[in-house]
């Protein structure tokens, strides 16, 4: 009775395996064919970026490369990488630091992808992580394998590093381990504004070091005080649709200084719009608008689930 039990539960496994395996392969089809550890993956829960030789190669009729032509990254970006419905303003300084790949068809340059290095606090140990963005293909080139290439280009260039990815809206068919949701402060200025932290390398004693990952880029952010009360805002290369910057307020301790970090955003950029997330609680200082989910993913790097409230998080 026992071994005729065992069995039943042993197929019963398989088939709710194999049905696992079905419904992503054909609800996510793209992403099913890309080089990294799947939700249902048995091997490992590290989330590896494979290396395995019938996934690891190019399309034969397309050539990757590393791409650090500014004067053609700017505007392909421009036209082509507009996530969230936003418009982009790329300049410059969207190139700093960042590792650009594209692949190619002759002359026409059919996509891209970037890589920056982050030097980062994760459970407590200094890592250099390498943030993973700009993914565009042109949609005349899609569906032929070429984010497999362009990722697979990333690791024959970089190597064995840890990524870091972000999804926009839904998550992918991988193990996340850290879902956070995206907001637009509704608050109005106040007149009162919040003092200027000049010195930088204060970063990792201000408080963000208890947090198990602090992921961030000093150039990236203006630190606010008032009195022992302190945040963080970021500004991007974003604007909106009506060509308004758009800001983030990263941290804030509690509401005194959540809206000091409104006032001193709204006094420099009157139309400019402010965003703001539910890592460590900050939402709950402001008058919101719900915008998104986000999910965050670690690959070549062991970390379990963890609660939104414990991360800061800054990404350039």
């Amino acid at each position: 009775m026992f071994l005729e039990l065992l069995l039943f539960l042993i197929i019963i496994s398989i088939i709710i395996y194999i049905g696992i395996v079905l419904y992503y392969k054909y609800k996510h089809p793209f992403w099913f064919k890309q080089p990294v550890d799947f939700i249902f993956s048995l091997e490992t829960d590290e989330g590896r970026i494979s290396m395995y030789d019938n996934i690891h190669r190019y399309n034969k009729d397309y050539t990757c490369s590393t791409w650090n032509n500014t004067k053609e990254i700017i505007p392909f970006l421009n036209e082509h990488f507009q996530p969230g419905g936003y418009t982009f303003n790329y300049n410059e300084s969207t190139c700093n630091k960042c590792y650009f790949f594209k692949v190619s068809k002759g002359s026409e340059i059919c996509g891209c992808i970037s890589a920056k290095p982050i030097n980062s606090r994760i459970s407590g140990k200094q890592q250099t992580i390498w943030y993973v963005d700009h993914l565009a293909i042109k949609r005349e080139h899609r569906s032929k394998r070429l984010v497999s290439d362009l990722i697979t280009c990333i690791l024959d260039t970089i190597g064995d590093q840890i990524y870091l990815f972000k999804k926009d809206i839904k998550p992918l068919p991988f193990k996340y381990f850290c879902k956070y949701k995206y907001y637009e402060v509704l608050d109005n200025i106040g007149l009162e504004q919040p003092n200027v932290i000049e010195h930088k390398d204060t970063l990792d004693s201000f408080f963000i070091e208890n947090k198990r990952v602090s992921i961030n880029d000093k150039e990236n952010l203006i630190f606010l005080e008032k009195g022992s009360d302190k945040a963080i805002i970021f500004y991007t290369d974003m604007i909106d649709k009506s060509g308004n910057p758009i800001f983030e307020i990263g941290h804030a301790e509690n509401k005194r200084i959540a809206q000091l970090a409104v006032n001193f955003i709204k006094k420099k950029n009157p139309d400019s719009k402010i965003l703001v997330n539910n890592l460590a609680g900050t939402s709950n200082h402001l008058k919101t608008r719900y915008l998104s989910e986000n999910y965050l993913y670690f690959y070549n790097y062991r970390i379990e689930a963890i609660n939104p409230n414990d991360i800061f998080l800054s990404l350039p």
